[in-house]
């Protein structure tokens, strides 16, 4: 095995890096991509259990407590929204379960 400065990997291609940039800063937006098909997919089976699980507003509630994976993402946007990255008003739902 070969370990590596992460400082390096990370920094760009310019500065002698391989130019993945910052691994938080890509987490965060696939967590947002959840949300946003949480969304704009209301009717896709896994938004039906999630909903089915905590709730239809399973995304934006401050009330979700525990360990699970989904309980985690939603605390991760939650600590977004609080630090003012991603507020929670930039998603919009859509009505009905249309095609």
């Amino acid at each position: 095995m070969r370990w590596e400065n992460w400082n390096l990997v990370l920094a760009p291609k310019e500065k002698g890096g391989i130019g993945i940039g910052s691994l938080a800063s890509l987490n965060s937006a696939l967590l947002q991509k959840w949300r946003w098909r949480f969304v704009n997919e209301p009717c896709s089976i896994w938004v039906q259990i999630i909903s089915s699980l905590y709730g239809p507003d399973a995304v934006f509630s401050s009330t979700i407590k525990g360990n699970s994976v989904w309980q985690r993402m939603v605390k991760d946007f939650r600590k977004l929204h609080e630090s003012g990255i991603v507020p929670f008003n930039s998603i919009h739902r859509q009505i009905g379960c249309g095609g």
